[in-house]
């Protein structure tokens, strides 16, 4: 699948590559399959790409890289969009706004994603989380600035894992059962940005 993208140029993914949002993103309920791209400048963000809209792109973080306590109350039900079986991976990100200097979060909305169905959903929290909270200018634990830069044209694998993710812009969530993931990469805690779960 070829995309002409305004940030990127040209990109050629394979369909396995892209991520089915069914219900689609808040705004966006109409664009269903998305690519998650790395930023060639800056490894703690990637770029949720749209597969069929050229000029949508979102910026996305891990939000434990910058606020290690946090966690995602949802329902149950949901989840329910995202199919998820015993020892699902479900990982978290947030969305990015603003500028440099003066960069926020949506930690009110995470996007979810279920590696194994390559899955995705975008919830509203149960707790009254801030829809624009300001990041601090370091990633926890590191010393490296955080520019939203204007990422320059990238082929599309860059630094993407086996899932075709972008290995340290995400937060990993396992069910209870199978306690925390792996050690993290470049310092960025992957291992527990829970999911609680309420009926």
């Amino acid at each position: 699948m070829r995309i002409d993208t305004h940030r990127f140029g040209t990109l050629e993914l394979n369909a396995d590559q892209l991520f089915l949002f069914p219900q689609g993103l808040v705004g966006m309920e109409t664009l269903h399959q998305w690519a998650l791209i790395p930023d060639p400048d800056n490894e703690s963000v990637a770029w949720l790409q749209s597969a069929v809209r050229g000029d949508r792109a979102l910026a996305v973080i891990s939000p434990r890289a910058f606020f290690p306590d946090y966690r995602v109350h949802i329902g149950r039900r949901d989840l329910a969009s995202l199919h998820l079986s015993s020892g699902s991976e479900v990982y978290i990100m947030t969305t990015v706004a603003g500028h440099v200097g003066k960069l926020t979060t949506n930690l009110r909305a995470p996007l979810l994603v279920n590696l194994d169905r390559r899955l995705g959903c975008q919830v509203i929290t149960n707790d009254d989380r801030p829809l624009r909270q300001p990041l601090p200018t370091k990633v926890h634990g590191l010393e490296e600035p955080l520019p939203v830069s204007r990422a320059r044209a990238a082929s599309g694998t860059g630094c993407l894992n086996g899932h075709g993710l972008p290995e340290p812009i995400v937060s990993r969530w396992r069910t209870r059962t199978t306690g925390k993931c792996g050690p993290s990469r470049a310092g960025v805690d992957n291992s527990l940005s829970t999911v609680d779960q309420s009926s």
